[in-house]
């Protein structure tokens, strides 16, 4: 919990250096600061992580057995609000994975793809330890699939392949740490891979300049360039030091990085805080996850222990994503850096995984097998 909730404190002043502005209006010092400073954001990330806070206790009253037990409803409930959102969504640049209304003269948007991540972790450890045994047969595994693929193939219609990216690293994390053979994991990423042959036709255009991008970028129009190649121009500015919180000599402050309060975040942090500030922010997650991974393996019912491992592999390729698609090895997903970018649904969905995590750990460790 204090690793969490310093990355949130740091998220609010991250988010507060990112929207800063700069300023001319004859002030200096701390009160040319805050002229500076766009309170709106920090504000309402403030309130998500208030309310995140509420629902990470309550997730972590219910015992965990409940969700164990009631998978299926859940199951069926994560799918009616998917094919609900694909229905409804007006859509935002080809993709239809919000829910939008009105609070006065603002929109709020709310991603139920990103709950669903939940729902995955809660779905797959519950099949993947239902038996008792790790899993070891074809048979065995093709329920789980069966399962599975509904949800995928829905956010995949919405056009949100981030988080189904997210979505198979939570399936493979968890069956690898439950024992799954080995055979089987292989056959799953070859399947994996050539399943991404028919999903190439059905993403827009937008999607796919950005995959096309990463591979080779003279194959795309200067637009579609222009995020990743500022992006890694804001990093590399920051050297080894950084330029400083809110510094008006940023590349931050000349919006020159889309996006720079949510997918972007980790770029124009590390222009502020430099190759030794990353260092220590990077190390947290590191801790984090680990301490994730250690809590799964020191737990001696199955079913408990691969719920964390499910929110450890969440939290895991997550980092890494973000992290790396900032920098350029990896391709644009719009995957949010957890507890530091900007949004109500990620913040909520990843403070309700941390609940889940105390949950297990609060319970009395007795073996738990669903008939």
């Amino acid at each position: 919990m204090i690793l969490v909730l310093s990355l949130c404190g740091f998220g609010l002043v991250a988010i507060a250096n990112a929207r800063a502005k700069p300023y001319d209006g004859g002030e200096t010092g701390i009160f040319a600061l805050l002229a500076s400073l766009d309170a709106h954001y920090v504000s309402l990330q403030a309130i998500w992580i208030g309310v995140g806070l509420a629902l990470m206790m309550l997730v972590a009253v219910i015992d965990y057995k409940f969700f164990g037990e009631y998978w299926l409803y859940i199951y069926i409930a994560t799918l009616a609000v998917l094919v609900m959102v694909l229905l409804l969504s007006e859509g935002v640049e080809g993709v239809k994975a919000w829910f939008q209304f009105n609070v006065g003269d603002t929109v709020r948007m709310v991603q139920p793809a990103e709950f669903c991540k939940l729902a995955i972790v809660i779905v797959t450890a519950r099949l993947a330890t239902r038996d008792g045994v790790p899993i070891a047969r074809i048979r065995e595994l093709l329920p789980l699939f069966g399962y599975l693929a509904v949800p995928m193939a829905l956010v995949v219609l919405q056009g949100e392949m981030g988080s189904v990216m997210v979505y198979i690293a939570v399936i493979v994390g968890v069956l690898f740490l439950s024992g799954t053979n080995w055979k089987l994991l292989v056959g799953l990423f070859t399947t994996g891979v050539v399943s991404l042959i028919p999903i190439w036709f059905v993403l827009n255009d937008f999607r796919r300049e950005r995959i096309l991008s990463f591979f080779d970028p003279t194959l795309v129009s200067a637009d579609a360039r222009y995020q990743v190649e500022k992006s890694v121009l804001a990093i590399g500015s920051g050297r080894m030091t950084g330029k400083g919180l809110f510094s008006e000599d940023s590349m931050n402050q000349l919006s020159y990085v889309p996006v720079n309060h949510s997918d972007m975040i980790f770029s124009v942090t590390a222009e502020a805080i430099g190759f030794w500030g990353c260092l220590l922010l990077i190390l947290a997650y590191v801790v984090l996850i680990i301490r994730l991974f250690y809590l799964s393996a020191k737990t001696p019912d199955r079913f408990g222990s691969m719920l964390i491992a499910g929110v450890a592999s969440m939290f895991l390729f997550q980092v890494f994503e973000n992290i790396a698609m900032t920098m350029g090895v990896m391709p644009v997903t719009g995957i949010p850096l957890p507890f530091l970018s900007y949004g109500g649904s990620a913040m909520l969905t990843n403070l309700m995984a941390i609940g889940l995590v105390q949950n297990v750990r609060m319970r009395p460790m007795k073996s738990y097998l669903i008939p």
